[in-house]
């Protein structure tokens, strides 16, 4: 993602032309990964929870419209504030 001009400038972030990237990118990158892998843990264990409430086939529709929404509006975000 970082690596793309359009989505440097449309989120504000400084585009340098010889690929290398300042503090703000690197911190930009650096909390997209963090905040990924904190969902992955935090949904991991609530998906357990799920199984043995709902059962493996309905709890994994439920989860995947969840998921499905949070891709429609990551895909809808047009600056920063629309991603939180």
């Amino acid at each position: 993602m970082l690596a793309l001009f359009s989505f440097k400038d449309d989120f504000g972030l400084p585009a340098e032309p010889g690929g290398s990237s300042d503090s703000q990118n690197v911190e930009v990158s650096s909390t997209m990964v963090s905040l990924l892998t904190t969902g992955c843990y935090f949904g991991a264990i609530f998906a357990a929870f799920l199984d043995d409430y709902l059962g493996r086939r309905s709890s994994l529709i439920v989860l995947t419209v969840v998921l499905l929404i949070g891709v429609v509006l990551q895909v809808g975000a047009s600056h920063p504030f629309s991603m939180i």
